[in-house]
């Protein structure tokens, strides 16, 4: 009698182990929000300092960026730099901020939050890799080209 119900046990673990994993299904392997790609064009500003191009997508004032979970921003540049950017700097915050008040809950983003997929001298592509929408800035630094190197030159005689 003792082997029937120890079977009969054994039998009905493995019934609820089963129900158990069925239960689960795909776990981490779904993704519950939907991937997207915004073209934005020229966006930001761009400057001369000393013999370095700087970008700014915002002031850092606001009103930031919309940068959507699961979100790829495709960013140009108003003025093309030199060469490729030497420095890429991201911020995410919580609010977009405006421009008399900055935005709350603000930090640098590295990892997920903000993943440089491309860059060039004209533009840069960046990811956000979470399922959250977050408000984003960003700068970029790099050399002038030989253009606004040479405008800058004459201008200074």
């Amino acid at each position: 009698m003792r082997r029937v119900l120890a079977g009969a046990g054994a039998a009905l673990s493995a019934a609820a182990l089963a129900v158990l994993v069925a239960s689960v299904g795909p776990g981490c392997t779904t993704h519950p929000c939907d991937s997207s790609s915004v073209d934005s064009g020229a966006v930001g500003t761009s400057f001369r300092n000393g013999t370095e191009m700087v970008w700014e997508s915002s002031p850092a004032s606001g009103p930031w960026l919309t940068f959507a979970g699961n979100a790829t921003l495709n960013l140009a540049f108003p003025q093309p730099f030199g060469g490729d950017p030497t420095e890429l700097l991201a911020w995410v915050a919580t609010d977009p901020g405006t421009p008399d008040a900055s935005p709350g809950n603000s930090t640098s983003a590295s990892g997920q939050l903000a993943e440089f997929t491309h860059f060039s001298s004209t533009g840069l592509t960046v990811l956000n890799s979470t399922c959250q929408t977050y408000y984003l800035r960003l700068t970029a630094r790099g050399p002038a080209t030989s253009v606004e190197a040479g405008a800058d030159a004459a201008g200074g005689e």
